[in-house]
């Protein structure tokens, strides 16, 4: 399989999502709302769609005071929807479980926000023009999206004088790629962010998630080379979780949904999987017993 067709993989992966509603809280005639959302997006930028469903208005429900939930646990808007989901979907083996055709229950809150563990969202102004919420051009999430490619380029570069230099018409445009899921766009304005070789490449943007622990390492490599795979940058973060680095013997790296090889090179994965944040998410979860 070629590069490209990873990519168009990456970018056309689907979630199905079931979002629910509590009549009891918010009246409406209708209690969930089916759609699919990519991998590669954010779950805010399906909250027009949503509203519009459940005839919700924003003038009486602001945006700034919803979030979502997933089995008792409040889901992070800052974070694409693929990580979301795999952080909270243990690891299954395929034979055992069609993870295609699972639908994903989210629960729409309102009210009493979560701040302890999820980022609040800044307040709109009522007097944005009326298109905004049809454009998706939230300014907390365009904002978060900013300073998380700034912070990839930072990573890249050893400097983020790229993307903050780029003029707002320019990132705006890079912006909506992300927006309307385009990833010849996308991929078009993230290589302006890339050095020029290999060799140049300070470090990678990489978020390894590691659920159980509710905590995310970030690796600090010292020199980027293809050489560099998987297992070795793992078991050099995460002895305890893969102590081979040709094995995967207690634990499994997952993106995208899927297992990750731990021959693979690390700036080969990064540039075929990153996530439309500018990082290469990697979710690690334990091994079924008797399945490695």
């Amino acid at each position: 399989m070629s590069s490209s067709d990873i990519i168009s993989r990456v970018w056309t992966g689907i979630l199905k999502v079931e979002f629910q509603i509590d009549s009891t809280q918010i009246p409406s005639t209708n209690n969930s709302f089916f759609t699919v959302l990519n991998r590669n997006s954010y779950l805010h930028l399906l909250m027009p769609d949503i509203l519009a469903f459940f005839n919700i208005s924003m003038d009486d429900f602001p945006i700034e005071n919803w979030w979502f939930e997933y089995d008792g646990v409040p889901l992070k808007w800052n974070l694409p929807a693929g990580v979301l989901y795999d952080s909270s979907h243990p690891y299954t083996r395929k034979e055992d479980e069609d993870t295609i055709s699972n639908v994903w229950t989210i629960r729409m809150k309102y009210g009493d926000y979560p701040s302890a563990y999820v980022i609040p969202i800044e307040h709109i102004d009522a007097d944005r023009p009326t298109d905004w919420l049809e454009s998706c051009d939230f300014p907390f999430l365009k904002s978060h999206w900013m300073n998380q490619m700034k912070e990839a380029c930072y990573i890249l570069n050893n400097s983020s004088k790229i993307m903050m230099s780029m003029s707002k018409e320019r990132s705006d445009f890079f912006y909506h790629s992300v927006v309307n899921n385009d990833s010849r766009v996308f991929e078009s304005c993230f290589r302006k962010l890339l050095p020029t070789t290999i060799s140049q490449i300070h470090n990678i943007p990489i978020k390894i998630h590691l659920p159980l622990a509710n905590k995310v390492v970030r690796p600090s490599l010292n020199g980027v080379s293809s050489k560099l795979t998987l297992g070795k940058m793992l078991q050099q973060l995460i002895p305890d979780l893969f102590p081979s680095n040709m094995m995967m013997t207690i634990a499994v790296p997952i993106s995208h949904g899927v297992i990750l090889p731990l021959d693979a090179s690390v700036i080969h994965l990064y540039m075929l999987l990153k996530y439309v944040d500018g990082f290469l998410h990697i979710n690690v979860h334990m091994l079924e017993r008797g399945s490695a």
